[in-house]
């Protein structure tokens, strides 16, 4: 089950404002229970994973998407910047944790936004407006109404369009917010702009195509992810590990990891991360570095012959610092400090016939070795 879900016919047609500064929020609501049944689905339990909204001019200073709960819309239960809308096209928002829908809520759909001087930033379809769900509109952030309402030539419904789709990992309701907005508008009037000669109809492809890959990010100190390697899909495996070459690991110290598939039509792309599939349910994984061992370096030290007789070489690939031997007696029957050599040769004609430990100490680590010596 998936699809776009909305009260607009689906293009821009026009554009409202309040005609100067000041802040209004608006939003497409849906009764408790109609989720159940929307357009034949039943949505209870998929998740809202993100938004489309049009904005029709830059004449505004910030956005912010909102999805509310409850009569009249009393509790958000999510809201994301969407100030970086570009003006004269629909605009996708995506949730940064998808939201589960149940259906026994009564939801809100929209946005809060700043408009700056006389402009018309909220797009609207042709109408007409259904009315008391598709153009539901406030002014004070209490107090909402229908948009026809307020002005009876403003018939429209808001472009405001929500995307839910089922998914295979629980994601638990996050809590209600608490939003600080302050409304400067009280009393404004509602007018609109010049209608579109052709309307703008909204992006609903939603046959993206797997791009064969994943996308690992780590953070940096700054908490920014950022894009760290590629791995590749390989058809039917249903598991895969990856081995963090990173250089610069400190032991007690944690690193944040996420993971990613790409999708893309011809029209758009997407990106969603992957979550936890054991709780906290979350869309990264932390690894804290107790200890550093490089699996590698056993393959790249070496001794021969082995067994042996009166003479050992030891090799390595990386710089020898020190090097001890140990008899089956637990005895230290070899000492020594090394000076970044990468090969040394042992003198083991006096050993006894037996098997004797080697710990190898190289700039990568300490690599334990077994000689058999055999007289």
């Amino acid at each position: 089950i998936q699809g776009w879900i909305h009260w607009d016919d689906g293009t821009n047609f026009n554009s409202i404002g309040i005609g100067g500064d000041g802040t209004f929020s608006v939003a497409a609501r849906w009764d408790a229970g109609m989720l159940n049944n929307w357009e034949g689905q039943d949505y209870n339990g998929t998740y809202i994973t993100k938004l489309q909204i049009y904005i029709s001019d830059n004449g505004f200073s910030a956005i912010t998407a909102k999805i509310w709960t409850g009569a009249n819309a009393a509790n958000l239960v999510w809201s994301g910047d969407a100030s970086n809308a570009v003006s004269g096209m629909w605009n996708e928002v995506t949730l940064d944790t998808p939201l589960q829908i149940d259906a026994s809520l009564e939801y809100w759909v929209g946005y809060t936004i700043d408009e700056v001087g006389a402009n018309y930033p909220a797009g609207v379809d042709a109408g007409p407006a259904t009315v008391g769900y598709g153009d539901m509109v406030t002014l004070d952030g209490t107090t909402w109404d229908d948009l026809v309402n307020l002005n009876s030539t403003l018939d429209f419904n808001w472009n405001v369009e929500f995307y839910a789709e089922e998914m295979t990992t629980s994601i638990p309701a996050p809590a209600p917010l608490i939003d600080n907005t302050q409304y400067t508008s009280q009393g404004a009037s509602f007018s609109q702009g010049v209608a579109q000669d052709v309307p703008v109809a909204a992006i609903r492809d939603n046959d993206r195509d797997f791009q064969g890959y994943f996308n690992i990010y780590r953070a940096d100190s700054t908490m920014q992810y950022n894009l760290y390697a590629t791995v590749p899909y390989v058809d039917n495996q249903t598991a895969y590990s990856y081995y963090d070459k990173f250089p610069d690991a400190g032991i007690q110290q944690g690193y944040y990891y996420k993971v990613s598939t790409v999708y893309s039509s011809a029209t758009d792309s997407c990106e969603p991360f992957a979550y936890t599939s054991i709780p906290p349910i979350q869309d990264y994984v932390y690894v804290f570095v107790t200890g550093i061992n490089n699996p590698l370096a056993n393959s790249l030290t070496n001794l021969y012959p082995n067994p042996a007789k009166d003479k050992v070489t030891v090799t390595s690939s990386a710089a020898m610092t020190h090097v001890m031997v140990v008899n089956y007696l637990g005895q230290v029957v070899y000492n020594a400090k090394v000076n970044n050599e990468t090969t040394l040769t042992l003198n083991t004609a006096s050993y006894q016939s037996g098997v004797y430990v080697v710990k190898i100490d190289t700039e990568s680590g300490q690599i334990t070795k077994r000689v058999t010596i055999a007289k």
